[in-house]
């Protein structure tokens, strides 16, 4: 299979769509599907997928300034650059007994629990130290 541009093959068998591999700054929110096949072309080292010009791969430096984004967490969150996260009742959190979907959503980060620290279902999917879990049930 031939790449684009700035693009390399992967044999990863589950890759994001392109428009949820990691991507220039910006405040789009959108679900991210995994899909599988066998393999696909991803951004080269250094590259980033570009939504304001049609997800092609650019230099970290060519990404065009993001949209106002907040950066502020919460007590005991940091911020994660990481482009597709789990929504909170999905991250890391105390044991319960409860199944739900896990959907990521992919927007250019957001706040995640600091290390030692899981999403308490019980408390609003606030984190807490792991040793102060609610119990499950």
């Amino acid at each position: 299979m031939v790449c684009p541009r700035n693009e390399v093959f992967s044999n990863s068998h589950c890759l994001a769509i392109a428009s949820c591999q990691p991507t220039c700054p910006t405040s789009q929110v959108h679900a991210c599907p995994m899909i599988c096949l066998h393999g696909g072309c991803v951004c080269e080292p250094g590259y980033l997928r570009d939504p304001k010009r049609n997800y092609t791969c650019v230099a970290e430096e060519q990404c065009l300034k993001p949209d106002m984004i907040d950066r502020h967490c919460p007590h005991d969150e940091i911020y994660s650059h990481n482009n597709c996260l789990a929504v909170k009742s999905c991250q890391p959190g105390c044991p319960t007994s409860q199944a739900h979907p896990c959907p990521r959503i992919c927007l250019n980060g957001g706040c995640v629990c600091k290390a030692g620290y899981l999403r308490d279902s019980k408390r609003n999917y606030t984190c807490v130290a792991e040793e102060r879990c609610s119990k499950p049930g």
